[in-house]
């Protein structure tokens, strides 16, 4: 699978990647519902700050680029409304 899930309630409920740019997570959330909104907009701040100041990357192994990490935020965005 191309993106990282956002699994909420036992449920995949959308997409995430890091954005090496902005140096936040962008997220794509199916459904509206405001509960998981406002989990995920938290939980999203939250994992940016860990992959930005702790990890110093958003890389998903060993050969991965930042440009590979912004192909993949151009595509969740051309699919999917980004939402944070």
């Amino acid at each position: 699978m191309m993106f990282r899930t956002l699994v909420a309630s036992g449920k995949i409920v959308g997409f995430w990647e890091y954005d090496p740019d902005s140096g936040t997570v962008q997220t794509v959330v199916f459904d509206t519902e405001s509960s998981v909104d406002d989990q995920v907009a938290d939980e999203a701040r939250e994992l940016g700050v860990f992959v930005r100041e702790e990890l110093d990357h958003g890389k998903s192994y060993s050969l991965d680029t930042d440009d590979s990490l912004r192909g993949r935020i151009a595509r969740l965005r051309g699919r999917f409304a980004v939402v944070s």
